[in-house]
């Protein structure tokens, strides 16, 4: 399990296995699961997390987190990429 934050756009992408991500789908506003060839779960990405957290005034710890990115190393706003319902993931781009 691989978490990913990117504090400018205030997101969190957990990436759960390596395989291929195929579709991805916006299960609640602002939270997107994406699904590899066998409709099996490979990520999480919560959009606006700030706003979703419990206790906001407890810092997230960043050593260990990853900035969201393509596997091409460009950030998911480099890309122009947005969570819409059902959307292909920027990954494949």
């Amino acid at each position: 399990m691989k978490p990913h934050l990117d504090k400018s756009m205030d997101a969190l992408y957990i990436r759960l296995d390596d395989s291929a991500i195929v579709e991805s789908e916006e299960i609640s506003p602002g939270v997107v699961i994406d699904y590899n060839e066998s409709n099996e779960m490979v990520g999480i990405e919560v959009l606006r997390l700030s706003q979703r957290l419990a206790t906001p005034s407890v810092s997230t710890p960043t050593s260990a987190i990853e900035p969201i990115a393509t596997e091409d190393g460009r950030s998911l706003r480099d890309v122009g990429w947005h969570a819409s319902e059902k959307c292909k993931s920027p990954v494949l781009a």
